[in-house]
């Protein structure tokens, strides 16, 4: 390399725009004086040192000679001997391939810049490798190489992958690859591959079986186990040593060491990547290795020919806590619905038909899994009522319903995530967001507080619905379809552009009846109630109707509609044929007299009972007991003819319960009077005489005894009377006595009930 003055390096620093290097000619000369530079006296006019600097200015001082000898090389397209290259032997394996062939690539590049150049091997070869790494600002000088990294390219066009597999260069690594290509015999192109693998399955557990074996056990017994867990596991399993074979003879060898078996797990995992996953975690191997060559839409042709539904736990907090996500998708357009609930059930599934039934129109088919909202018999029931088939799918298979399982990763990644009370979608996220916040800081803030949570259920859907409305509606999805008709169209233009026929529904009423039954009570299903003499019980209220009087609905199982814009009416089915029978109102949410409508409805069930009686008497009437009796009397004569059936030995059948059932009758049995003589007659006839005699009366309650003595006391007071000492005393200690109080209240309710 060329030596330079202090001004000629300055000059240099300012054309190439290097970061940290001196732009002026004193500044040059005292870093030269500080690093200690080699330097030389200039031969020329002025005098002064030549310096012979170190990098990045070496770097830097290549670039300008490489400009200066070959310009033309500035533009340099290295030879094309990738396609050359990969025509590899049989046996190569991949990486190998790529090994050789960047090699390949290299040296072809190394030559053409020698030749432009028109410079000798060993002066080519070193500022080809400085060149090699050198980078320069983005078009100084005029000058564009290839890579961009941060407003900076590389002088060499040298394509990335060949960058990737071969990142520095030196003189002699250069030399040993033109060596190696320009030897004789096919093994050439193998050693430019590198040695590498040629002692794969020749380690030791490759050798020992049994080792094999128990390490592949362990490591899809317990994938989380670290390289130390798994050789203590093995130690405690076969002990320090193994047996194996070499040179036809058997020796013990230790069991490999931490590192060597997490290299060659590693390796075993990478080489069974597939079966290791499928083991280990088999959702990520259906979703990822599994085979998918059918096409899930490839049956469909028209809009509205099939719909998919599904529900997730939506990935963010709202005031009230968590709530579910119902995805509901068209698969011909892809246009989506989203409904929030609280709770994943039928009702909220029904919520989200509806509207889409209302915007769009009706399915043919609605494709769902086996979940109990989908499953249910009000679900079912809705499904048989508008002529929709429904398609469930096995559990445990997303694939099945592939399409909107996509929409619902979409919705939370693309609409979820940007809203406030986002949680994150997996516990890494989640951790993610916890830590934008120092320990200390949200120590002791609840879940609201640290994932900023503010919208509400209402706010939420909203949002959602304009999102998908205003952004979702109309991106454009391409490689989604198959047929150039809809690929690279959004969902809204599909399902505005589609001239095919919809089936639609001429009034939403309709729908409300269908789909808001009453809720489940009392173990049945929903919608299912009992007609009572009260009428049907909805909500802690009775509803009637005169015709749920007739005696077909009495005591019947009917099935039952809430009118949405009504809270005192329903709508009665008949639960088998399904067939209208009225509107029954609650007399308190209609503003009606109980009083008229009970009397009504008792007179009209009075009408019906006595059509039906009518009705009842006149086929009663028609049959008559004895005469059926006598005609099964006559066919059984007539069919038995003379047959006389003959008497087999019979004995006496006993058991302790027929004897005490046997005493019990003997006890029913009349007796038979008895016949006395004249003594017993006469002592008769003297208890009789005693037992006729009057009773004396039973004596007086000394209670009232007393209280009337009080009470004649009392008379005489009022009247003035004087009465003496004695008794006066009495009087009054007896009248603050208990006993006194109790009897002049049950004196005076007797005066009250004689009085009315």
């Amino acid at each position: 390399m060329n030596a330079y003055t202090a001004q000629e390096l300055a000059d240099l620093a300012v054309r190439n725009a290097i970061t940290g290097v001196p732009t002026s000619k004193s500044s040059v000369i005292r870093l030269a004086d500080r690093e200690s530079w080699p330097r030389r006296p200039r031969q020329g006019r002025g005098g002064g040192w030549e310096y012979l600097p170190p990098e990045p200015w070496r770097t830097m001082l290549a670039v300008h000679e490489y400009k200066q000898a070959a310009p033309s090389s500035a533009s340099m397209v290295a030879e094309n001997v990738e396609a050359a290259a990969r025509q590899t032997e049989a046996g190569t394996e991949k990486k190998a391939a790529l090994r050789r062939d960047a090699k390949l690539h290299i040296l072809g590049a190394w030559e053409r810049f020698r030749a432009e150049g028109n410079l000798p091997v060993v002066r080519g070869m070193e500022l080809f490798c400085v060149l090699y790494g050198a980078m320069v600002p983005v078009g100084k000088d005029g000058y564009s190489g290839a890579g961009d990294f941060d407003g900076r390219r590389h002088v060499l066009a040298i394509p990335a992958w060949v960058r990737g597999m071969c990142p520095s260069l030196c003189v002699a690594t250069l030399a040993n690859w033109r060596k190696a290509r320009d030897q004789e015999g096919d093994g050439a192109l193998a050693a430019l591959a590198g040695a590498y693998g040629n002692r794969r399955d020749q380690g030791l557990i490759d050798q020992c079986e049994p080792l094999k074996n128990k390490v592949i056990g362990m490591v899809l017994k317990t994938p989380h186990w670290s390289g130390q867990q798994l050789r203590n596991a093995l130690l405690a399993e076969i002990g320090e040593q193994v047996e194996v074979i070499e040179n036809g003879a058997t020796v013990r060898r230790p069991v490999p060491s931490v590192r060597n078996l997490q290299r060659w797990v590693a390796q075993w995992k990478e080489r069974n990547k597939s079966v290791y996953v499928r083991e280990t975690n088999p959702d990520k191997w259906r979703s990822g290795f599994a085979l998918s060559l059918g096409d899930e839409d490839g049956h469909v042709e028209r809009l509205l020919q099939e719909w998919q539904i599904d529900a997730s736990p939506a990935d963010l907090l709202l005031t009230d806590g968590r709530y579910q996500l119902y995805v509901l998708v068209d698969l011909y357009s892809r246009r989506m619905l989203c409904h929030v609930t609280k709770t994943a059930k039928t009702g909220a599934t029904l919520v989200l038909i509806r509207r889409a039934l209302t915007l769009w129109g009706v399915p043919e088919v609605i494709r769902t899994d086996e979940g109990s909202d989908f499953t249910s018999e009000e679900f079912e029931r809705a499904m048989s009522y508008l002529g929709i088939t429904h398609d469930v799918r096995g559990p445990y298979r997303p694939e099945q319903k592939g399409t909107v399982e996509a929409h619902v990763k979409v919705v939370q990644h693309q609409f979820i995530s940007l809203m406030p009370g986002y949680v994150g979608h997996s516990v890494t996220d989640r951790q993610k967001i916890r830590e934008r916040k120092a320990f200390a800081d949200r120590l002791g803030e609840s879940d609201s507080e640290v994932y900023a949570v503010e919208l509400t259920r209402d706010e939420l859907q909203a949002r959602l619905d304009d999102w998908l409305a205003q952004v979702r509606d109309h991106q454009p999805l391409k490689g989604v379809f198959k047929d150039l008709q809809r690929r690279g169209k959004s969902p809204f233009q599909i399902f505005t552009g589609y001239t095919g026929t919809l089936r639609r529904i001429d009034d939403e009423r309709k729908l409300d009846l269908l789909l808001a039954p009453v809720p489940s009570s009392g173990g049945r299903a929903a919608g299912i109630r009992t007609v009572t003499s009260k009428g049907i019980r909805v909500e802690d209220a009775w509803f009637w109707d005169n015709t749920l009087s007739d005696p077909r609905y009495t005591r019947q199982e009917v099935f039952v509609r809430m009118d949405p814009d009504d809270m005192g009416r329903i709508w009665v089915f008949d639960v088998e044929h399904e067939r209208f029978i009225c509107q029954a109102v609650n007399q308190d949410r209609a503003g009606l007299d109980r009083a008229e409508m009970a009397t009504k409805a008792k007179a009209e069930q009075a009408k019906k009972l006595a059509e039906a009686r009518k009705q009842l008497r006149s086929a009663k009437r028609s049959v008559k007991p004895h005469e059926i009796a006598d005609a099964i009397i006559a066919k059984g004569r007539a069919d038995n003819g003379n047959l006389v059936a003959f008497q087999a030995p019979a004995e006496t059948h006993e058991t302790p319960a027929l004897q005490a059932a046997g005493e019990a009758l003997r006890a029913m049995e009349p007796v038979q009077p008895k016949v006395m003589n004249e003594p017993e007659r006469q002592a008769y006839q003297a208890k009789v005489i005693k037992l006729s005699a009057p009773k004396p009366p039973p004596p007086e309650d000394p209670a009232k005894v007393r209280y009337g003595r009080a009470k004649e006391v009392e008379a005489r007071l009022s009247a003035g009377v004087e009465i003496d000492r004695e008794e006066r005393e009495w009087f009054e200690l007896y009248r603050t006595s208990a006993e006194y109080r109790t009897c002049e209240r049950i004196a005076n309710y007797q005066k009250r009930m004689v009085n009315g």
